[in-house]
């Protein structure tokens, strides 16, 4: 749905298709599991608030003859509040256009306007494929804590802050020993998403592929998966 530190849309189709009517991702970001298959029977947990919100702006409220009335941005043009159409960007509407400015990293990067596109772009077929978007998760729940996360048969996508990468993401606390048990425990597929190195579930190689790190340089990476049903 939008641009995210850690997002999975260029793996999603290494990862096994789900196997139930509902997903749940205890670890939401911007979803992408769910988003490649259209899945419209979703539960998310998200527990940073601004992306939370997002979500729940984005499923409740916001409609695709809005996402139309945004401006289009070019490498060089300026994000400003003003809605050139007459009506304000609202907060969430300028995180939306942020991330895919920058690729929002996990809330580390403080939001500060007005912010300028760079290599990316926020054109006529991006809005398109947003307000197209829209239509798949007005279905959707949002979730907090993963805890919270209904225990029933699903297909559980976990994709949480990784062992040793989670630093870049501002709520990056997480008892991996406790996670471990609790994946362990899940009804139905699961499917636990982790780097080359990670010890706390028995993980078999995906795959390895070329990563842009938040420094812009190009790094090799070794995803990694365990499965269960």
């Amino acid at each position: 749905m939008f641009p995210y530190f850690g997002g999975k849309k260029r793996l999603c189709k290494e990862y096994p298709k789900p196997k139930y009517n509902m997903i749940i991702e205890p670890f939401g970001g911007s979803a992408g599991y769910s988003i490649f298959h259209e899945y419209k029977n979703v539960i998310l947990c998200e527990k940073f608030e601004p992306i939370r919100e997002l979500w729940k702006y984005l499923i409740n409220k916001c409609t695709p003859e809005r996402i139309m009335q945004f401006k289009t941005y070019r490498p060089g043009d300026n994000v400003r509040k003003e809605d050139p159409n007459g009506k304000p960007y609202n907060e969430h509407e300028l995180l939306l256009l942020y991330m895919h400015a920058f690729r929002f990293n996990g809330g580390q990067k403080k939001l500060k306007y007005p912010f300028s596109f760079t290599n990316t772009m926020f054109v006529e077929k991006t809005k398109k494929r947003l307000a197209k978007k829209l239509s798949i998760i007005k279905e959707w729940r949002v979730l907090d804590d993963f805890k919270n996360a209904p225990d029933i048969k699903a297909t559980w996508f976990i994709d949480p802050p990784y062992h040793k990468a989670g630093e870049l993401y501002k709520e990056n606390k997480v008892n991996f020993k406790f996670l471990g048990q609790w994946c362990k425990k899940r009804k139905g597929q699961v499917i636990v998403c982790e780097q080359l190195g990670a010890k706390w579930l028995p993980f078999d190689k995906l795959k390895s592929y070329k990563a842009l790190t938040v420094r812009g340089q190009t790094k090799r990476k070794v995803e990694v998966v365990w499965k269960k049903g």
